[in-house]
């Protein structure tokens, strides 16, 4: 098995956050392309247990709060030390299960009403509709209005761009949910309850309870003993893979098991989809997106078969977003191009911001100067261009090392261009820095290169 690769806390750029470690935590680490090595330099005063990895040339950082603790106030906590441990951490996704608020009364296409396993998105249709609200923090008047304190509008303009394309996927049939799901395939306990254990009783008829554990052992469905002519009549699915919704998510500190409550806060709040209870706790420090599966109708008829299906569904979802964002990478080389940029998936990136420097350089400089970065500039081009080829047929396509490569060809050509002396020889010397720089990323510390790589007619 290869190596892990190890990247520093500064290379990290997304956030993934979760609340329960069984089902959410599990279906998150499933959804990585590939885990990373723990970095080597962590924050002694962070609290936080982190799993590391890439998903489409993203670096990842996933993070759960801990058992048994839920709530507003944990998920908080969860939250604060993730700046100071990851500074360039500036994409969030808090991704889970919830209960679904079902349309009242029901649509007459199956696809439009929310169902146990959907995905549901904290992003409002409308304008001006918060994408989370925090239910049960606010002002009472005397009018009785409510005034709530705690919402949050928009969150990170990148991860609405996103949405735009699945949105457009989904209208097209073409969304990736079954490819994304199927990363589960082996675990039993995550695969799709059934169609048929779908039920949505009337908000008056409370369940009829019975002992979990003798549920398991006689085989029985979850509400076997409940009456069915208190089941709302809906438009049945015709397939198992689950639908995409968007609205407010009502976040709350208690758990919701009252259907009259449910669907008096959709009164309230007719835009909401959701009712979860940890969104409100992190939405003001991470401007996150808020992803939940749908394991249970926020009633007392709740479907524990559900919720590792709904974190599963929420899981896929997020990967699925996270390959409709092009990566992001950090980059800090002291050449002045500190910060983050867009990497694109080789190393034929965007050379404008290359193009632009040397561009403003040669307004300074007389004609020998601006011949010599000419030069130079070539040079590095011809470079740029066999590194590209040999990582093509290497097959390796990670673009957060290809972007690294490209970052650091610039950052000597840039060094050279703008340096004290414009020395001819500085040409070959600019190849074989680059060379050098490449074969360090490429080939490890042993810095082996291929035979007939660039840098070695300059030794």
């Amino acid at each position: 098995m290869d190596e892990l690769p190890q990247y520093s806390n500064q290379d990290y750029i997304v956030g993934w956050l979760c609340a329960l470690p069984r089902s959410e935590l599990t279906a998150a680490r499933m959804m990585l392309d590939r885990p990373h090595k723990e970095p080597v330099n962590q924050n002694a005063d962070d609290e936080n247990s982190y799993f590391f990895g890439d998903i489409n040339g993203h670096n990842i950082v996933i993070t759960c709060m801990p058992p048994e603790e839920t709530g507003t106030l944990s998920a908080q906590k969860l939250v604060q030390p993730l700046k100071r441990s990851f500074p360039n951490m500036v994409l969030h996704l808090f991704v889970g299960i919830g209960g679904g608020i079902p349309r009242n009364p029901p649509t007459k296409d199956s696809n439009d009403d929310i169902h146990l396993g959907d995905v549901v998105v904290g992003w409002a249709e409308q304008a001006g509709i918060p994408a989370v609200v925090q239910y049960d923090h606010g002002r009472y008047h005397n009018e009785g209005r409510v005034e709530l304190l705690s919402m949050l509008d928009k969150p990170n303009r990148r991860l609405l761009n996103a949405l735009a394309p699945i949105i457009s996927d989904r209208e097209m049939g073409q969304m990736n949910f079954h490819d994304h799901l199927h990363r589960l395939s082996d675990l039993q306990n995550f695969q799709h309850p059934g169609l048929e254990s779908d039920t949505l009783f009337e908000a008056g008829y409370d369940h009829v309870a019975v002992d979990k554990d003798a549920l398991v052992e006689a085989d029985k469905p979850h509400c076997y003993r409940c009456n069915p002519t208190y089941i709302v009549k809906r438009p049945l699915r015709e397939t198992i893979y689950p639908q995409f919704h968007r609205g407010t998510i009502l976040s709350g500190d208690l758990v919701m098991r009252d259907a009259r409550k449910r669907d008096q806060l959709s009164k309230l709040h007719h835009n909401a989809v959701c009712i979860e209870m940890e969104a409100a706790g992190v939405i003001e420090d991470t401007h996150c997106l808020v992803v939940r599966g749908i394991a249970d109708y926020a009633d007392s008829h709740k479907y524990w078969s559900w919720q590792n299906y709904a974190a599963a569904s929420a899981a896929a979802f997020a990967r699925e977003l996270l390959h409709k964002i092009r990566p992001v990478v950090a980059v800090s080389d002291g050449s002045g191009l500190n910060g983050l940029v867009t990497a694109e998936p080789t190393l034929k990136f965007d050379r404008t911001v290359f193009y632009n420097i040397l561009n403003q350089g040669e307004q300074h400089y007389r004609k020998p100067r601006r011949e010599s970065i000419t030069e130079s500039l070539s040079a590095a081009l011809a470079c740029f261009s066999q590194a590209d080829a040999m990582l093509q047929e290497s097959g390796n396509d990670d673009p957060a090392l290809q972007i690294k490569v490209y970052f650091r060809l610039m950052t000597v050509e840039c060094t050279i261009n703008f340096s004290q002396t414009s020395s001819p020889s500085h040409v070959k010397y600019a190849n074989l820095i680059a060379g050098a720089q490449l074969v360090q990323l490429q080939f490890g510390a042993s810095g082996h290169p291929p035979v007939g790589w660039p840098g070695e007619q300059h030794g």
